[in-house]
């Protein structure tokens, strides 16, 4: 949750810092870029925490 927020944060003053530099557009595409990066990387950490979920579940099941 800290890492996404993090970002966030730091594109949000990143953006404002640059934006008398750079198009609107520049920045637009670069925070869609940053919001699909975290969703893919919540999904990458969603499927480890599902897998390690089962192989705990698997392996509490063999001790019985």
């Amino acid at each position: 949750m800290l890492i996404v927020f993090g970002s966030l944060l730091a594109y949000y003053l990143l953006a404002m810092w640059v934006e008398p530099y750079v198009p609107w557009w520049l920045t637009t595409v670069v925070g869609f870029v940053l919001l699909f990066g975290l969703l893919y990387l919540g999904s990458v950490w969603l499927d480890h925490d599902i897998m390690r979920a089962a192989e705990q579940e698997s392996s509490d099941g063999d001790r019985s």
